[in-house]
């Protein structure tokens, strides 16, 4: 014990204040990691994280591509980080279209009237929606008011380009006969 008025030394290590960091993303609702610890979805606000040289902080959000950014602060400070607009998972595909049959016009002839039929939904041939599109598995036709191409499956990734070689057939004809009703 302590007597009163007795001189004492007493050592006490200074504690660094804490960081105050504010992560934000576009969408909203991406899980941040700051040092591989979980601590919420953006936007959120950070109080009292431990003091560090540098701050790895990730932000991942379902359907984007994962961003990150290392950062230094200095203790008892705030900052705020804002990964902006989130680049969505994707992947590209182009065309490169033959036509056959007998006196088959050249591909670049049908282009204006040519349709991509990709999971059922009709997108215009040369439309920029095939320079990003979800990753997954894509069932794909092309079609033109006399070609048809067949049906096929592409399974898209996120970055990657595909070129993919598709040929156009003839439609079937159809032929319709009227008979005279005095001609059995």
């Amino acid at each position: 014990p302590i007597e009163f008025g007795e001189k004492v030394r007493i050592e006490a290590p200074l504690l660094p204040l804490p960081v105050r960091l504010s992560v934000s993303t576009q969408p909203p609702g991406a899980s941040v990691m700051v040092n591989e610890i979980e601590f919420g979805k953006t936007p959120v606000d950070i109080d009292d994280i431990a003091p560090s040289d540098q701050y790895l902080i990730v932000a991942r959000l379902e359907g984007f591509r994962p961003v990150g950014r290392r950062i230094e602060v200095e203790p008892g400070s705030e900052r705020a980080v804002d990964f902006g607009k989130l680049i969505p998972l994707s992947g590209a595909l182009s065309f490169e279209v033959s036509v056959l049959g007998n006196n088959a016009p050249e591909p670049s002839a049908l282009y204006d009237d040519l349709t991509v039929v990709m999971d059922e939904k009709p997108i215009a041939f040369g439309d920029k929606k095939f320079e990003s599109v979800s990753p997954g598995a894509r069932r794909i036709r092309l079609e033109h008011p006399l070609y048809l191409s067949k049906e096929f499956t592409i399974n898209v990734e996120d970055k990657q380009k595909y070129l993919l070689e598709v040929a156009l057939y003839p439609r079937p004809g159809r032929v319709q006969l009227k008979i005279p009703g005095d001609l059995e």
